[in-house]
């Protein structure tokens, strides 16, 4: 699916820890929001940047798609993740696609409101 490649994109480059690879799927306005603590993560791909880096750097993180739904430009990926080989939780991740396809919004929840 045309609407996809972003979203593949960005899955691919996260696990191969490639933060330019990633950073091509996003728009320069992307945001992010925690929808367990209701905060927003971060505004604009510099301040995404940071935080990517930061979490490559802490170690061998994965993740793997249990399953995925597509409505239009809405995405949404259950995912499963892991860090060193050992499971670390599961997300559920909502990707909005900007009309150029790229990712413009991101909203993640771990299941557990706080």
């Amino acid at each position: 699916m045309e609407n996809l490649r972003s979203v593949e994109g960005q899955l691919a480059a996260y696990n191969s820890h490639d933060l330019a690879g990633y950073l091509v799927h996003f728009t320069e306005n992307v945001t992010g929001f925690d929808l367990d603590r209701g905060v927003q993560l971060f505004d604009g791909k510099p301040a995404m940047a940071e935080i990517y880096r930061r979490l490559f750097d802490e170690g061998v993180i994965f993740c793997e798609i249990v399953n995925r739904m597509v409505l239009g430009s809405v995405v949404i990926d259950h995912e499963q993740l892991s860090k060193s080989g050992t499971p670390s939780g599961q997300a559920i991740v909502i990707y909005d696609l900007a009309e150029d396809g790229l990712i413009c919004r991101m909203r993640i929840t771990r299941g557990q409101p706080q």
